[in-house]
């Protein structure tokens, strides 16, 4: 599976899994960037013999607090029958698009996790990710099955027009 830094040089990103909100997908067009990195992740599962199904790969929902519609893209939520493996059966890429002013996006968030939830809270949309190891505060263990496992939100960064993690104590331990 290709890493993150190699879908960046490409210009592109992906995304699926469990809601706890009302987010969505939607068929209303996407930004050419988001779209291209749907596109590609399609295209992974083309080039082994799949069949992709990517209509559920992006959810949507203001996720900076701006106004404006922000994209989530996950791997896991794009079905590739006859492929189901082609993008790994543990961690699996996910991008977050910031919205413009234009309609378009800009990259914003790129990671490898285990799962992707949508949270609605007083309003507002909160993404939280299922992430592992030192991402957890902890040393990565020495087989799978050890592993400690957390989800952990993001919160965006004004300044840097990015989304971080939000510090370690306001993550929620699921396994140690």
């Amino acid at each position: 599976m290709m890493g993150w830094t190699g879908w960046l040089a490409l210009g592109v990103l992906g995304l699926s899994a469990c809601d706890r909100t009302s987010v969505r997908p939607s068929a209303a067009a996407l930004p050419l960037q988001v779209a291209t990195a749907v596109n590609a992740l399609a295209g992974q599962c083309s080039a082994v013999g799949g069949r992709p199904r990517a209509d559920a790969a992006v959810r949507r929902g203001d996720f900076n607090s701006d106004g404006r519609e922000d994209f989530v893209l996950y791997a896991g939520w794009i079905v590739c029958e006859g492929a189901a493996s082609v993008f790994g059966d543990r961690e699996k890429d996910v991008a977050v698009f910031a919205g413009n002013v234009t309609g378009g996006s800009s990259g914003a968030f790129t990671q490898s996790v285990f799962d992707v939830m949508i949270e609605e809270k007083e309003g507002r949309h909160q993404l939280w990710f299922t992430v592992s190891g030192a991402d957890c505060g902890k040393a990565p263990a020495a087989t799978f099955s050890e592993e400690s496992f957390c989800d952990r939100a993001i919160v965006w960064n004004a300044a840097t027009n990015q989304f971080n993690y939000e510090p370690l104590s306001a993550g929620r331990i699921l396994q140690q």
